[in-house]
């Protein structure tokens, strides 16, 4: 587009500061365009972030009550089964211990 713009511009007996001119115009108005683009990328990217944020909030909020939960569901079980809690804690520590262990095997990059 602009190499048309050139060749015009050499034809015609227009004086150069009038081309100038016009090419000047023409770097104005694509500055102008991508400046508003820019805007519009940052209010998209600010609406992505604001709703990033609110879905953590919102995954916090829901993990907390779980925690929460599970905290309940662990005194219940330790008060009324206190023997059938011990051997679920000792059970998950094996696993987590085997987890552990075997993934030290594996190749790291």
């Amino acid at each position: 587009m602009a190499t048309r713009e050139m060749e015009r511009i050499r034809q015609s007996d227009r004086p150069v500061s009038e081309a100038a001119a016009i090419l000047g115009d023409k770097a104005l108005s694509a500055a102008d365009r991508v400046g508003q683009r820019i805007n519009q990328t940052m209010e998209q990217a600010g609406s992505a972030i604001s709703t990033a944020q609110e879905k953590g909030a919102e995954v916090a909020d829901r993990t907390g009550d779980v925690i929460g939960n599970f905290r309940q569901a662990i005194e219940k079980s330790a008060r009324t089964q206190p023997t059938t809690t011990v051997l679920m804690a000792v059970a998950a520590g094996f696993l987590l211990g085997a987890m552990w262990k075997a993934g030290g095997n594996y190749p790291r990059d």
